[in-house]
């Protein structure tokens, strides 16, 4: 085990991080969580405890310990719902006739589920081995441990986590202790169960649900656009049952909730438009959009706009396509192929354009098709021009944020190729472009902890990095990660790594998407992966499989360097 310090994103003074191949000891984690301030450090150190450490009989304390930190509770509970023993800890705390193990148990369910592929097949088979599987695939039936706790739990926050986990997962089994909860004075239980209910296709409270969506207050504080925390307020559930129930007499109170100055209020709200769907729906969101528009509502919008085909909608998404700058180019390109389906020879403007004059007029959207198409497509496939070029990938963002490798297997050529091509990537950004850039290998640092850098500082700045740059045993892929989207204003990250993770809290891709999938649920970062293997090193296709489906899954391109 080895003791690390690391400067803090934020002030640049010295913390204490500990990492091992071994583990880290029970004692270490109490003893960081009880005096370090400083909650990343903690979170890191609970993720390695988490990943590799054996249970034991501390373990089930350690966790309390860490769940009872406001600051970094959500996040541990994510990192230990990801690490090999996550189905003994959830069967063990949902055993539990303590309150608070019971909360631990149903924060890790509703973790668990919103970390799952939704867009892939149902995993509700217990893993045969859990231990070493390298791709921690989130396929434990819970539904025992959900049943049992919606049963038997009289904790209020307990019972809001298992009805979101319900609603998300669909469990069926349990759908007959749902309306129980319905009534609760309790107003986030009431509004997670309707949507609970609603996802299970039962009957909903129509009129409760638009009261929560219409009346409820504004929130006193801001909640932060990025979080492991999967818990709502009650207006949300409330839109997410509108959204599930599909019910056409919540569209008018959602339409004015589109331009809410609570992010979360409005990307809700927009989702839950798409789900409802309607006629006109999709230009009424894209002309609700303005310059002002939250990057993660424009990302909203657009899906929903190319979630509900409509022909009206074309030249709109066409004005906002030429209107558009950064990473948002592709967002509005993506909503028109989906409108097209496929018939648009290309995945270009150009070719869709030159599809549009063509056949436009005698063209009539087919919903299934698109449905289809989107199924088969991801963002990251849509092809707009880039502004600037880093390796085999084009960057389209103005706000990215470059993660790149500087652990020892990078030395010579390969460091010095990255030191280069990032001067001249930076060198070449237009004037509005803010970019910032985190470096890792066994440190992770960030060149500007305070935000993005303004392209006039840029010499700068690259001077620093090219000075400070050090490198060192590890590859901590997921802290790097999480450390960029962390940076104030960024929406793209371009990820650089010749190598596995090693030496990080999550070992692989798989957990990484999971993790990414939680902490990005609301705003939705773009995440480009670039492979820049050691030259001469064979690159195979069980290496770069679970990257490109990381990339993928998150509006990202997915590049390998080729070198001799």
């Amino acid at each position: 085990m080895r003791v690390l310090k690391e400067k803090n994103v934020d002030k640049k003074e010295e913390i204490v991080c500990v990492s091992g191949n071994k583990g880290v000891r029970a004692e270490t984690l109490v003893e960081l969580v009880s005096r370090e301030r400083h909650g990343p450090a903690v979170a890191s150190t609970a993720g390695q405890y988490f990943e590799k450490s054996a249970l034991d009989q501390s373990t089930p304390e350690v966790v309390r310990l860490v769940a009872r930190r406001p600051d970094i509770g959500s996040q541990a509970l994510a990192y230990a719902a990801l690490s090999p023993k996550a189905s003994q800890l959830i069967v063990g705390f949902a055993g539990s006739a303590k309150k608070e193990d019971q909360r631990i148990a149903a924060r890790m369910l509703a973790a668990t589920a919103l970390m799952r592929d939704p867009q892939g097949p149902a995993k509700k088979k217990l893993a045969e081995k859990r231990g070493d599987d390298e791709d921690a695939k989130l396929n434990v039936d819970y539904r025992v441990e959900i049943e049992k706790l919606l049963n038997t739990t009289q904790d209020e926050v307990a019972l809001e986590y298992l009805l979101l986990t319900v609603g998300v997962d669909r469990v069926m089994a349990v759908k007959d202790a749902i309306g129980q909860h319905a009534g609760s004075k309790n107003k986030a239980v009431a509004m997670a169960a309707q949507y609970a209910l609603a996802s299970t296709k039962q009957s909903v409270d129509e009129a409760a649900i638009l009261r929560a969506i219409t009346t409820w207050p504004k929130q006193k504080k801001a909640r932060p656009a990025l979080s492991y925390d999967p818990r709502q307020t009650p207006r949300i559930y409330a839109m997410m049952a509108a959204g599930e129930a599909k019910l056409d007499s919540a569209r008018e109170p959602l339409l004015e909730l589109v331009t809410d100055k609570d992010l979360h209020n409005a990307v809700y709200a927009t989702r839950a438009l798409s789900q409802i769907g309607g006629e006109g729906l999709a230009t009424q969101v894209l002309s609700m959009m303005n310059e002002d528009t939250p990057w993660p509502v424009r990302v909203a919008i657009y899906d929903a706009a190319g979630a509900n085909p409509d022909k009206a909608a074309v030249a709109l998404l066409q004005n906002h396509f030429n209107d558009e700058n950064g990473r948002f180019r592709q967002d509005a390109l993506y909503a028109l192929l989906s409108i097209a389906a496929g018939q648009a020879q290309g995945m270009t403007i150009e070719a869709f354009n030159e599809w549009w004059s063509i056949s436009g007029d005698d063209f009539e959207v087919d919903p299934k098709a698109t449905r289809k198409w989107r199924s088969e497509n991801a963002v990251g496939d849509a092809q707009v021009e880039p502004i600037a070029g880093f390796y085999e990938s084009g960057i389209i963002s103005e706000r990215p944020v470059f993660s790149v490798d500087a652990s020892k297997s990078m030395k010579g050529a390969q460091i010095e190729s990255l030191k280069q091509t990032l001067n001249e990537v930076v060198s070449s950004f237009p004037a509005r472009v803010k970019f910032n850039i985190v470096d890792f290998g066994g440190h992770v640092r960030t060149l500007a902890p305070g935000g993005m850098i303004p392209a006039k500082n840029r010499k700068q700045a690259m001077e620093q990095f090219t000075y400070e740059i050090e490198l060192t045993l590890g590859t901590r892929t997921y802290d790097a990660i999480e450390r960029a989207m962390n940076i104030p204003d960024m929406d793209s990250v371009h990820f650089l790594s010749d190598g596995a993770p090693y030496g990080s809290h999550l070992k692989s891709w798989s957990r990484i998407d999971h993790a990414t999938r939680l902490f990005c649920s609301t705003a939705p970062i773009a995440v480009h992966v670039i492979y820049y293997p050691e030259p001469g090193r064979k690159v195979k296709e069980k290496t770069v499989k679970p990257i490109r489906k990381y990339a993928k899954a998150h509006a990202g391109g997915f590049f390998v360097i080729e070198s001799e």
